[in-house]
């Protein structure tokens, strides 16, 4: 597919099913995508879900770009990719000072308690990539729940957003679903 040049906007449709077929295929909750094309999140959430009920028809060409750049293949080759855990340790502590528990932090991330603990605390050195976006999305969805930008995350908590943050782990077909 070809993205026009002209204008600022394209039609949605099109990268709404990309982004569905990413979800599948590589069996991530959509705020993954969202991280790993580099897209705010709530762009993404309005793709998916809308705006008042409302299927958004247009999209910003630069998110349409990004959003398809982003292959299934390179998504399902983080879980055998491994990072540094140094940033995923700070998400994880920024999660855990906001409130949420290690069961539901260990859900965000797909990581058993005892090893999501380990990993917050710096006893492991590095961990799969998969885990560092599905932190940094659980940081990113827990930052757009409670109204503020990434920049002053960690400065103040709301626990009812505790909620969304463990929500976003819901496979996709049940996020289609409930919608």
């Amino acid at each position: 597919m070809i993205i026009p040049s002209d204008g600022a906007w394209v039609v949605a449709a099109p990268f709404r099913s990309h982004v569905h077929h990413l979800m599948d295929a590589a069996d991530v909750p959509w705020q993954v995508v969202a991280v790993a094309a580099d897209v705010p999140p709530r762009a993404i959430r309005t793709l998916l879900f809308g705006r008042r009920g409302r299927a958004r028809p247009k999209l910003q060409r630069l998110i349409a770009g990004r959003l398809f750049d982003l292959r299934a293949g390179e998504l399902r080759a983080l879980r055998r990719e491994v990072v540094s855990a140094a940033p995923v340790a700070a998400d994880l502590r920024l999660l855990r000072q906001a409130g949420l528990t290690w069961e539901r932090l260990s859900e965000a991330v797909a990581l058993d308690p005892f090893t999501c603990r380990r990993l917050a605390n710096g006893q492991l050195g590095h961990c799969q990539a998969m885990t560092a976006l599905l932190a940094r999305a659980a940081r990113e969805e827990w930052t757009m729940a409670s109204g503020r930008d990434s920049r002053s995350a960690g400065k103040g908590f709301d626990p009812k957003n505790t909620e969304r943050v463990t929500a976003m782990t819901r496979r996709p077909a049940e996020e289609r679903q409930a919608a």
